[in-house]
């Protein structure tokens, strides 16, 4: 049976929520509605997807028992698996209240499972302050014609596949390397409110600082979409392009090692 969206009573976010982004059938069908469920006799805890989660002691709420915002909405993480196949792996809601005395912020990371009613499955805090909540739901699941929910490409505008498509066409003739390629990849992401900033999210205590690169220096590196079909190119036009992305590929070193140096 479906589970029934809850409304309840929410505290405070330390932070604002960004904007919902990604596959438009799971923002139309989980943004405005919360999942609750209980774990042991103690917490219950409420996903409001694209928005925020929250955990309450249900044992001790009337003795100022904790109940607090444990993440907020910052945006998706993603697993690039190959050309056009990256997957929208879990939400990513950092910037949780602090986890005890000058500690830091809690945060919680939400997968999605495919399931015949929408629900939160189950939460696990670990390590402490640190949860992983499982939503499942049938927006999660592939459709019948075959599209796949989770796929990053399809959520994009024409203009933001047209960038990663010219990123792609680098790569595939060794003008990118693979970790410059998922560079560029993830600023492209991250500048269009995909993305989360915290993408080592789940292996890091502290959330990742904002990426310094931005995708407007891509774009004005010129490889717009005419400059990037393979058979219309001339000799003079791909040797351009070929010193435009090492231009592009120093400035990024530069300011990597920038941020690097004490």
């Amino acid at each position: 049976q479906q589970q029934q969206p809850q409304q309840p009573q929410q505290p405070k976010k330390p932070v604002t929520a960004k904007p919902p982004s990604g596959p438009a059938r799971l923002i139309s069908g989980l943004f405005g509605r919360c999942y609750s469920t209980q774990v042991g006799a103690q917490y219950e805890y409420t996903l409001c997807p694209f928005d925020n989660a929250t955990q309450r002691d249900v044992v001790y709420r009337a003795l100022d028992g904790f109940h607090g915002v444990i993440g907020v909405w910052d945006g998706w993480l993603v697993d690039h698996s190959g050309a056009n196949e990256s997957r929208l792996v879990a939400m990513a809601m950092p910037n949780g209240v602090p986890c005890g005395h000058g500690r830091d912020s809690r945060r919680t990371v939400v997968e999605l499972a495919c399931s015949r009613a929408t629900r939160l499955a189950s939460v696990v805090e670990s390590p402490v302050c640190q949860y992983k909540m499982l939503l499942e739901t049938p927006l999660a699941c592939q459709s019948v014609t075959g599209s796949k929910s989770m796929q990053v490409y399809p959520s994009l505008t024409e203009r933001q596949r047209s960038v990663w498509d010219a990123l792609y066409t680098m790569r595939h003739r060794g003008l990118l390397n693979a970790s410059s390629y998922e560079l560029l990849l993830d600023n492209l992401l991250f500048r269009v409110g995909l993305l989360s900033d915290t993408r080592k999210f789940p292996k890091q205590v502290k959330s990742s600082a904002t990426p310094a690169y931005s995708t407007e220096l891509v774009v004005s590196a010129a490889f717009t979409e005419a400059s990037v079909e393979a058979n219309t190119k001339s000799p003079s036009e791909l040797a351009s392009l070929v010193e435009q992305m090492k231009a592009l590929q120093q400035l990024y070193a530069r300011q990597k090692n920038g941020r690097q140096q004490p």
